[in-house]
């Protein structure tokens, strides 16, 4: 069963939802340099990654999960030239392990980066660790 997430800067004006919970996987649309009215907002390469990076982390909040719960990550670079700041502002914000990732250099409208995931809601702190997950203090 499907049940869409709903935040307050939910996009009523496109055909889609923000995240969607499928069982405990929460499937989080793609997250971009825009603002609540979903006008983009041009950036450093820095600055966009940061920007799509706040909003996953508000989405994962409204949803009760954090960073540590992104099990994948599918990321668009616009530019070839800035996968090695992408791969240093990616280890600054997942930790070890990190996601599974797909990174793909394409052509995005006016954005530099992009980017969307999906997170696991484990159902206790206990079955993290006999998943083998190390416990974060």
């Amino acid at each position: 069963m499907r049940k869409a997430l709903s935040t307050p800067h939910s996009e009523a004006t496109l055909p889609f939802s923000s995240a969607v919970w499928a069982g405990d996987l929460l499937f989080v649309s793609g997250q971009a340099s825009v603002d609540e009215s979903g006008a983009y907002v041009e950036d450093t390469f820095e600055g966009e990654f940061l920007r799509s990076i706040s909003k996953l982390q508000e989405i994962l909040s409204w949803a009760g999960l954090s960073m540590d719960d992104v099990v994948q990550v599918t990321a668009y670079l616009a530019d070839e030239s800035d996968r090695a700041e992408y791969n240093a502002l990616y280890r600054g914000s997942f930790g070890v392990p990190y996601p599974a990732r797909t990174s793909i250099v394409c052509g995005i409208a006016n954005l530099k980066f992009e980017l969307d995931a999906v997170a696991y809601r484990s159902k206790s702190p206990e079955s993290r660790i006999e998943q083998g997950e190390e416990e974060h203090g």
